[in-house]
């Protein structure tokens, strides 16, 4: 996500931090289809990204003044939507994530596969999405967004285990959903002769 910032970046930058409404309408049309590709991520509804997005940019322009130029703008944007997203989550949903995570503490997660090595981008989306909210958010931000099992584990407040088990089910039922789907396609295509 680390890269320089572009001139318009920069540029709307400098006019956000003299209080340009302009610049301020600019910058948030620059990022709203990225922001929003991060939000979708971590919600079940676009509405639901919406609204992530829109709170994530209130805190962007509040925060502006601390935002180091010498770091990504994008990245440092990406940020915030995702700790938004996981504030949204957490408000929603947390008291399912704890009691879904305790059952499966204990299950083994050496021998994990990943299947998104062998699914395309836009299928990866659709499965994820489907998965239940706890398997999704530890998902995205572990396989996605590179959160350590830690990280995740205070970011949501369950134990480590907890989300170790809680990615090792998701890719289970990722891996199971993707076998479905092959199934589907190939008896599909079989009934067509």
């Amino acid at each position: 996500m680390a890269g320089a910032n572009t001139d318009i970046e920069l540029q709307l930058l400098a006019g956000c931090l003299k209080g340009d409404s302009k610049a301020q309408e600019m910058l948030y049309k620059h990022f709203y289809g990225y922001g929003m590709s991060v939000a979708m991520r971590y919600t079940r509804h676009r509405e639901d990204a919406k609204d992530v997005f829109n709170e994530s940019f209130f805190k962007v322009f509040e925060n502006l003044k601390t935002f180091d130029k010498t770091k990504s703008l994008k990245a440092w944007i990406s940020r915030i939507v995702t700790n938004h997203a996981i504030d949204f989550y957490r408000s929603s949903v947390r008291q399912s994530i704890v009691q879904h995570t305790e059952h499966l503490e204990n299950i083994d997660v050496a021998s994990a596969e990943s299947p998104a090595d062998t699914l395309h981008a836009e299928a990866i989306f659709e499965l994820v999405q489907n998965l239940p909210d706890a398997q999704r958010l530890v998902f995205n931000l572990y396989e996605i967004d590179g959160f350590t099992h830690e990280e995740v584990a205070e970011q949501l407040g369950i134990s480590v285990s907890g989300s170790r088990a809680t990615l090792h089910r998701a890719k289970q039922r990722l891996k199971l959903s993707f076998q479905n789907m092959i199934g589907e396609a190939k008896k599909n295509y079989e009934s067509k002769f």
